[in-house]
Protein backbone atom coordinates (compact mmCIF):
# COMPACT_ATOMS: atom_id res chain seq x y z
CA UNK A 1 0.00 0.00 0.00
CA UNK A 2 2.70 2.45 1.01
CA UNK A 3 4.82 1.37 -1.90
CA UNK A 4 2.03 2.26 -4.31
CA UNK A 5 1.63 5.73 -2.74
CA UNK A 6 5.37 6.39 -2.86
CA UNK A 7 5.54 5.31 -6.48
CA UNK A 8 2.59 7.60 -7.30
CA UNK A 9 4.30 10.59 -5.67
CA UNK A 10 7.56 9.93 -7.54
CA UNK A 11 5.73 9.59 -10.83
CA UNK A 12 3.79 12.83 -10.12
CA UNK A 13 7.02 14.67 -9.33
CA UNK A 14 8.66 13.40 -12.51
CA UNK A 15 5.64 14.40 -14.58
CA UNK A 16 5.56 17.88 -12.93
CA UNK A 17 9.28 18.34 -13.61
CA UNK A 18 8.82 17.35 -17.22
CA UNK A 19 5.89 19.76 -17.59
CA UNK A 20 7.93 22.56 -16.00
CA UNK A 21 10.84 21.94 -18.31
CA UNK A 22 8.54 21.93 -21.30
CA UNK A 23 6.64 25.09 -20.25
CA UNK A 24 9.60 26.94 -18.64
CA UNK A 25 9.96 29.52 -21.42
CA UNK A 26 6.20 30.11 -21.55
CA UNK A 27 6.09 30.60 -17.79
CA UNK A 28 8.86 33.17 -18.04
CA UNK A 29 6.95 35.02 -20.75
CA UNK A 30 3.84 35.00 -18.64
CA UNK A 31 5.77 36.31 -15.59
CA UNK A 32 7.31 39.02 -17.71
CA UNK A 33 3.88 39.99 -19.00
CA UNK A 34 2.57 40.04 -15.46
CA UNK A 35 5.44 42.31 -14.40
CA UNK A 36 4.69 44.60 -17.36
CA UNK A 37 1.08 44.67 -16.42
CA UNK A 38 2.04 45.56 -12.87
CA UNK A 39 4.44 48.23 -14.13
CA UNK A 40 1.77 49.69 -16.37
CA UNK A 41 -0.62 49.70 -13.46
CA UNK A 42 1.87 51.57 -11.29
CA UNK A 43 2.49 54.10 -14.06
CA UNK A 44 -1.23 54.65 -14.42
CA UNK A 45 -1.59 55.03 -10.72
CA UNK A 46 1.33 57.45 -10.62
CA UNK A 47 -0.16 59.33 -13.57
CA UNK A 48 -3.47 59.58 -11.80
CA UNK A 49 -1.73 60.72 -8.63
CA UNK A 50 0.27 63.30 -10.59
CA UNK A 51 -2.87 64.56 -12.28
CA UNK A 52 -4.58 64.76 -8.94
CA UNK A 53 -1.56 66.56 -7.49
CA UNK A 54 -1.49 68.94 -10.43
CA UNK A 55 -5.16 69.73 -10.03
CA UNK A 56 -4.57 70.29 -6.36
CA UNK A 57 -1.71 72.68 -7.14
CA UNK A 58 -3.85 74.53 -9.68
CA UNK A 59 -6.63 74.73 -7.14
CA UNK A 60 -4.22 76.08 -4.53
CA UNK A 61 -2.86 78.65 -6.99
CA UNK A 62 -6.38 79.80 -7.84
CA UNK A 63 -7.19 79.92 -4.16
CA UNK A 64 -4.05 81.93 -3.55
CA UNK A 65 -5.01 84.26 -6.39
CA UNK A 66 -8.42 84.78 -4.90
CA UNK A 67 -6.92 85.23 -1.49
CA UNK A 68 -4.42 87.76 -2.87
CA UNK A 69 -7.21 89.67 -4.64
CA UNK A 70 -9.21 89.80 -1.45
CA UNK A 71 -6.16 90.92 0.49
CA UNK A 72 -5.44 93.61 -2.09
CA UNK A 73 -9.05 94.80 -1.95
CA UNK A 74 -8.87 94.86 1.83
CA UNK A 75 -5.62 96.79 1.70
CA UNK A 76 -7.21 99.22 -0.76
CA UNK A 77 -10.15 99.71 1.57
CA UNK A 78 -7.82 100.18 4.50
CA UNK A 79 -5.73 102.72 2.61
CA UNK A 80 -8.85 104.58 1.45
CA UNK A 81 -10.20 104.61 4.97
CA UNK A 82 -6.92 105.83 6.38
CA UNK A 83 -6.68 108.48 3.66
CA UNK A 84 -10.18 109.72 4.44
CA UNK A 85 -9.45 109.74 8.12
CA UNK A 86 -6.18 111.57 7.52
CA UNK A 87 -7.90 114.07 5.25
CA UNK A 88 -10.49 114.76 7.93
CA UNK A 89 -7.75 115.21 10.50
CA UNK A 90 -5.85 117.57 8.23
CA UNK A 91 -9.01 119.53 7.37
CA UNK A 92 -9.96 119.75 11.02
CA UNK A 93 -6.47 120.86 11.94
CA UNK A 94 -6.49 123.40 9.12
CA UNK A 95 -9.84 124.81 10.22
CA UNK A 96 -8.59 125.14 13.75
CA UNK A 97 -5.46 126.90 12.57
CA UNK A 98 -7.29 129.20 10.16
CA UNK A 99 -10.41 129.98 12.19
CA UNK A 100 -10.37 133.69 12.87
CA UNK A 101 -12.48 136.18 14.74
CA UNK A 102 -14.78 138.63 12.97
CA UNK A 103 -12.26 141.43 13.45
CA UNK A 104 -9.50 139.29 11.97
CA UNK A 105 -11.78 138.35 9.08
CA UNK A 106 -12.63 142.00 8.42
CA UNK A 107 -8.96 142.94 8.37
CA UNK A 108 -8.20 140.05 6.05
CA UNK A 109 -11.08 141.06 3.81
CA UNK A 110 -9.72 144.59 3.65
CA UNK A 111 -6.33 143.31 2.56
CA UNK A 112 -7.81 140.99 -0.06
CA UNK A 113 -10.13 143.56 -1.61
CA UNK A 114 -7.38 146.14 -1.52
CA UNK A 115 -5.28 143.81 -3.65
CA UNK A 116 -8.10 143.18 -6.14
CA UNK A 117 -7.88 143.26 -9.91
CA UNK A 118 -6.76 146.26 -11.91
CA UNK A 119 -10.30 147.15 -12.95
CA UNK A 120 -11.55 146.94 -9.37
CA UNK A 121 -8.60 149.01 -8.11
CA UNK A 122 -9.34 151.67 -10.70
CA UNK A 123 -13.00 151.82 -9.62
CA UNK A 124 -12.03 152.16 -5.98
CA UNK A 125 -9.44 154.83 -6.57
CA UNK A 126 -12.01 156.73 -8.60
CA UNK A 127 -14.46 156.54 -5.69
CA UNK A 128 -11.77 157.47 -3.18
CA UNK A 129 -10.83 160.47 -5.30
CA UNK A 130 -14.46 161.64 -5.07
CA UNK A 131 -14.49 161.21 -1.29
CA UNK A 132 -11.14 162.35 0.03
CA UNK A 133 -9.07 165.48 -0.36
CA UNK A 134 -5.43 165.38 -1.45
CA UNK A 135 -4.70 168.09 1.11
CA UNK A 136 -3.04 166.09 3.88
CA UNK A 137 -4.54 168.21 6.69
CA UNK A 138 -8.07 167.70 5.38
CA UNK A 139 -7.40 164.06 4.54
CA UNK A 140 -6.20 163.47 8.12
CA UNK A 141 -9.45 164.54 9.77
CA UNK A 142 -11.49 162.78 7.04
CA UNK A 143 -9.69 159.56 7.91
CA UNK A 144 -10.37 160.07 11.62
CA UNK A 145 -14.03 160.76 10.90
CA UNK A 146 -14.26 157.59 8.84
CA UNK A 147 -12.87 155.56 11.72
CA UNK A 148 -15.51 157.00 14.04
CA UNK A 149 -18.28 156.25 11.53
CA UNK A 150 -17.12 152.65 11.24
CA UNK A 151 -18.41 152.02 14.76
CA UNK A 152 -21.32 154.48 14.51
CA UNK A 153 -21.36 158.22 15.06
CA UNK A 154 -24.15 160.63 16.07
CA UNK A 155 -22.59 164.02 15.22
CA UNK A 156 -25.23 166.10 17.02
CA UNK A 157 -24.66 164.20 20.26
CA UNK A 158 -20.95 163.58 19.81
CA UNK A 159 -19.58 166.92 18.71
CA UNK A 160 -17.00 166.82 21.52
CA UNK A 161 -15.77 163.47 20.26
CA UNK A 162 -15.35 164.93 16.79
CA UNK A 163 -13.51 167.96 18.13
CA UNK A 164 -11.23 165.81 20.28
CA UNK A 165 -10.21 164.01 17.08
CA UNK A 166 -9.44 167.28 15.31
CA UNK A 167 -12.54 167.10 13.11
CA UNK A 168 -14.23 170.44 12.27
CA UNK A 169 -17.86 169.90 13.24
CA UNK A 170 -19.54 171.90 10.46
CA UNK A 171 -17.33 170.66 7.64
CA UNK A 172 -17.41 167.17 9.12
CA UNK A 173 -21.21 167.07 9.05
CA UNK A 174 -21.22 168.21 5.41
CA UNK A 175 -18.69 165.48 4.61
CA UNK A 176 -20.98 162.91 6.24
CA UNK A 177 -23.94 164.09 4.16
CA UNK A 178 -21.87 163.71 0.98
CA UNK A 179 -21.01 160.15 2.02
CA UNK A 180 -24.70 159.51 2.68
CA UNK A 181 -25.58 160.62 -0.87
CA UNK A 182 -23.05 158.13 -2.23
CA UNK A 183 -24.59 155.38 -0.03
CA UNK A 184 -21.20 154.82 1.58
CA UNK A 185 -22.74 155.36 4.99
CA UNK A 186 -26.25 154.84 6.32
CA UNK A 187 -28.27 156.98 8.69
CA UNK A 188 -30.55 155.93 11.55
CA UNK A 189 -33.73 157.71 12.67
CA UNK A 190 -31.67 159.41 15.29
CA UNK A 191 -29.08 161.35 13.31
CA UNK A 192 -26.19 158.93 13.38
CA UNK A 193 -24.09 157.35 10.70
CA UNK A 194 -22.73 153.85 10.16
CA UNK A 195 -20.27 152.64 7.56
CA UNK A 196 -22.05 150.36 5.07
CA UNK A 197 -20.70 146.81 5.08
CA UNK A 198 -19.98 146.86 1.34
CA UNK A 199 -17.58 149.77 1.86
CA UNK A 200 -15.57 148.32 4.70
CA UNK A 201 -12.70 147.94 2.23
CA UNK A 202 -12.14 151.71 2.51
CA UNK A 203 -10.74 151.20 6.01
CA UNK A 204 -7.85 149.29 4.47
CA UNK A 205 -6.76 152.43 2.65
CA UNK A 206 -7.11 154.60 5.73
CA UNK A 207 -4.47 152.67 7.66
CA UNK A 208 -1.85 154.74 5.84
CA UNK A 209 -3.07 158.31 5.13
CA UNK A 210 0.25 159.31 3.55
CA UNK A 211 0.10 156.33 1.23
CA UNK A 212 -3.52 157.09 0.36
CA UNK A 213 -2.56 160.69 -0.40
CA UNK A 214 0.15 159.54 -2.81
CA UNK A 215 -2.23 157.12 -4.54
CA UNK A 216 -4.91 159.78 -4.94
CA UNK A 217 -2.45 162.33 -6.25
CA UNK A 218 -1.06 159.84 -8.75
CA UNK A 219 -4.57 158.81 -9.81
CA UNK A 220 -5.73 162.41 -10.26
CA UNK A 221 -2.52 163.31 -12.08
CA UNK A 222 -2.84 160.42 -14.53
CA UNK A 223 -6.50 161.22 -15.15
CA UNK A 224 -5.68 164.89 -15.79
CA UNK A 225 -2.90 163.89 -18.18
CA UNK A 226 -5.29 161.61 -20.04
CA UNK A 227 -7.93 164.34 -20.26
CA UNK A 228 -5.36 166.74 -21.68
CA UNK A 229 -4.24 164.16 -24.22
CA UNK A 230 -7.84 163.58 -25.39
CA UNK A 231 -8.55 167.32 -25.65
CA UNK A 232 -5.45 167.78 -27.78
CA UNK A 233 -6.26 164.75 -29.94
CA UNK A 234 -10.04 164.93 -30.13
CA UNK A 235 -9.93 163.80 -33.76
CA UNK A 236 -9.02 160.31 -32.47
CA UNK A 237 -12.47 160.25 -30.91
CA UNK A 238 -14.35 161.61 -33.90
CA UNK A 239 -13.58 163.89 -36.81
CA UNK A 240 -15.20 167.33 -36.71
CA UNK A 241 -15.73 167.59 -32.92
CA UNK A 242 -15.41 171.11 -31.52
CA UNK A 243 -14.83 171.74 -27.79
CA UNK A 244 -17.39 174.17 -26.39
CA UNK A 245 -16.43 173.92 -22.72
CA UNK A 246 -14.34 171.87 -20.30
CA UNK A 247 -15.53 170.83 -16.84
CA UNK A 248 -19.00 171.99 -17.82
CA UNK A 249 -21.11 172.36 -14.67
CA UNK A 250 -24.49 170.71 -14.24
CA UNK A 251 -26.45 170.17 -10.98
CA UNK A 252 -24.99 166.70 -10.36
CA UNK A 253 -21.36 167.42 -11.25
CA UNK A 254 -18.99 168.49 -13.99
CA UNK A 255 -18.92 167.13 -17.53
CA UNK A 256 -15.30 166.64 -18.63
CA UNK A 257 -15.84 167.92 -22.16
CA UNK A 258 -18.89 169.58 -23.66
CA UNK A 259 -18.53 169.52 -27.45
CA UNK A 260 -20.48 169.79 -30.70
CA UNK A 261 -20.20 167.36 -33.61
CA UNK A 262 -20.06 168.22 -37.35
CA UNK A 263 -23.85 167.80 -37.57
CA UNK A 264 -24.46 170.40 -34.87
CA UNK A 265 -25.41 167.88 -32.14
CA UNK A 266 -24.37 168.54 -28.55
CA UNK A 267 -21.95 165.93 -27.19
CA UNK A 268 -21.22 165.15 -23.53
CA UNK A 269 -17.87 163.39 -23.15
CA UNK A 270 -16.86 161.62 -19.93
CA UNK A 271 -13.20 160.59 -19.64
CA UNK A 272 -11.90 157.79 -17.41
CA UNK A 273 -8.42 156.46 -16.75
CA UNK A 274 -7.05 153.77 -16.72
CA UNK A 275 -10.33 151.86 -17.06
CA UNK A 276 -13.99 152.82 -17.05
CA UNK A 277 -16.09 151.56 -14.15
CA UNK A 278 -19.81 151.00 -13.70
CA UNK A 279 -20.13 154.33 -11.86
CA UNK A 280 -19.38 156.12 -15.14
CA UNK A 281 -22.73 155.01 -16.55
CA UNK A 282 -24.55 156.51 -13.58
CA UNK A 283 -22.64 159.75 -14.04
CA UNK A 284 -23.49 160.01 -17.72
CA UNK A 285 -27.15 159.26 -17.09
CA UNK A 286 -27.33 162.06 -14.51
CA UNK A 287 -25.38 164.47 -16.74
CA UNK A 288 -27.65 163.75 -19.71
CA UNK A 289 -30.79 164.26 -17.65
CA UNK A 290 -29.42 167.51 -16.18
CA UNK A 291 -28.39 168.83 -19.58
CA UNK A 292 -31.75 167.98 -21.15
CA UNK A 293 -33.55 169.91 -18.44
CA UNK A 294 -31.17 172.87 -18.71
CA UNK A 295 -31.07 173.09 -22.52
CA UNK A 296 -34.52 171.69 -23.37
CA UNK A 297 -32.62 169.68 -25.97
CA UNK A 298 -33.38 165.98 -26.17
CA UNK A 299 -30.93 165.32 -29.02
CA UNK A 300 -27.76 165.09 -26.97
CA UNK A 301 -25.08 162.46 -27.41
CA UNK A 302 -23.12 160.90 -24.54
CA UNK A 303 -19.72 159.28 -25.11
CA UNK A 304 -17.61 157.41 -22.56
CA UNK A 305 -13.89 157.45 -23.37
CA UNK A 306 -11.19 155.38 -21.62
CA UNK A 307 -8.12 153.26 -22.40
CA UNK A 308 -10.15 150.22 -21.38
CA UNK A 309 -13.91 149.70 -21.33
CA UNK A 310 -15.07 146.27 -20.03
CA UNK A 311 -17.59 144.34 -22.13
CA UNK A 312 -20.24 144.46 -19.40
CA UNK A 313 -20.13 148.28 -19.50
CA UNK A 314 -20.40 148.34 -23.27
CA UNK A 315 -23.66 146.43 -23.11
CA UNK A 316 -25.06 148.78 -20.46
CA UNK A 317 -24.03 151.84 -22.48
CA UNK A 318 -25.71 150.51 -25.60
CA UNK A 319 -28.87 149.71 -23.65
CA UNK A 320 -28.99 153.34 -22.50
CA UNK A 321 -28.35 154.74 -26.00
CA UNK A 322 -24.87 155.96 -25.11
CA UNK A 323 -21.63 155.61 -27.05
CA UNK A 324 -18.10 154.60 -26.08
CA UNK A 325 -14.59 154.65 -27.50
CA UNK A 326 -11.36 153.07 -26.28
CA UNK A 327 -8.37 155.38 -26.80
CA UNK A 328 -5.04 154.05 -25.45
CA UNK A 329 -2.69 156.28 -23.49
Amino acid sequence: MYDIILISLVVSAIIGLLIYLLLKSDIRNVCAQLRDVQRYSEVGRLKEEFQSFGQDIIGRIEALKRLSSEEIEQVRRDITGLAEQRSMEIASSYLKETTITKDEFDRLKEIVVKLGGREELSERLELLSQIFSTDLRVLTWQVRLFRLVENGLAPEAEEELMLSNGIPVGTGKSFLKDLLKLNIITSKKVESYWLSSEYLWIMGYLADPDGLKRQLENFVKKEEEYQKYIRENLNQLEEGLIVISEQYKVPTGKIDIFARDKNGNDVLIELKHPSASSSAIGQLLKYREDYRKMSKNEQVRCILVAPQIPDRLRSSLEQNQMEYKEIPF
